[in-house]
């Protein structure tokens, strides 16, 4: 999954050598911010969906990729007054963060990878990634556990991404949003369940195939999507909140007090 892959900078297999890396709160890291859509898995579709709209997105092989509509801003600003990227409204893939999602490869040679990329914005000081026998702590215990369990649910989530796009069944969703201040968020590649399609038998074939699962994400899905209003007006007042004040009049900056 390409998108999955664009998350990581450097993925590299953990070593013993790496006593003194430290890893920090997902917070900290520049892409856990920024990043506007992340990949997700049906598991965690139903909790994301409180605070994001879900939709599918083209990679660059034109494969539908399931994601999380984060924000209309790409500068870790946008999120919803209810939502942000505290650790409770992040995707798993930034859950386990800098812990990388392991491909097939990596799982069959047992190998742990972490992204070593810089932290750009720590809080504290972190937490060690292994202890000085070598082994890894509990924190990162707990992440790497995460980012297996994406590993194991992309599978699923991926081949039901592809019947759906293969039978038509989804839609082009255009965004095109003023955000005030002369700025717009324009997305063209976004792809949503088509609603005419709601009561095809073929639909319903599918989702028996794909499980219970599926049928919860498409119905979550079609919830999340009235959270776009949510992403458009924190979008709007974060805008606000950056413009650059508009300068005086040359009459007033000389007046005399």
């Amino acid at each position: 999954m390409s998108l999955l892959r664009h998350l990581y900078e450097q993925a590299t297999p953990v070593e013993a050598s790496w006593g003194h890396h430290r890893i920090f709160a997902q917070a900290a890291y520049g892409i856990v911010r920024t990043t506007q859509f992340a990949p997700i898995i049906m598991a965690e579709a139903q909790d994301l969906a409180r605070w994001f709209p879900l939709c599918w997105r083209r990679d660059a092989s034109g494969e539908p990729v399931l994601v999380v509509f984060r924000s209309l801003l790409d500068d870790g600003q946008g999120y919803p007054g209810d939502a942000s990227y505290r650790e409770d409204c992040l995707p798993l893939v930034f859950k386990a963060f800098p812990l990388v999602v392991p491909d097939r490869d990596s799982i069959e040679q047992r190998q742990v990878l972490a992204d070593r990329v810089i932290c750009d914005k720590p809080t504290d000081i972190g937490a060690p990634l292994l202890t000085p026998e070598g082994k890894f702590t509990p924190a990162a215990l707990a992440r790497a556990r995460l980012a297996i369990d994406v590993a194991r649910g992309l599978p699923a989530t991926t081949a039901f991404s592809r019947a759906l796009g293969d039978h038509g069944l989804l839609e082009p969703w255009a965004v095109d949003l003023d955000l005030g201040r002369g700025r717009r968020a324009r997305f063209d590649d976004l792809l949503i369940l088509a609603t005419s399609r709601l009561d095809d038998p073929l639909l319903h074939g599918l989702i028996a195939e794909h499980g219970a699962e599926a049928g919860l994400l498409l119905a979550v899905h079609r919830l999340s999507l009235f959270r776009m209003s949510a992403l458009l007006t924190a979008a709007r007042r974060d805008v606000q909140k950056t413009a650059v004040p508009a300068p005086a009049p040359l009459e007033e900056a000389l007046s005399l007090p």
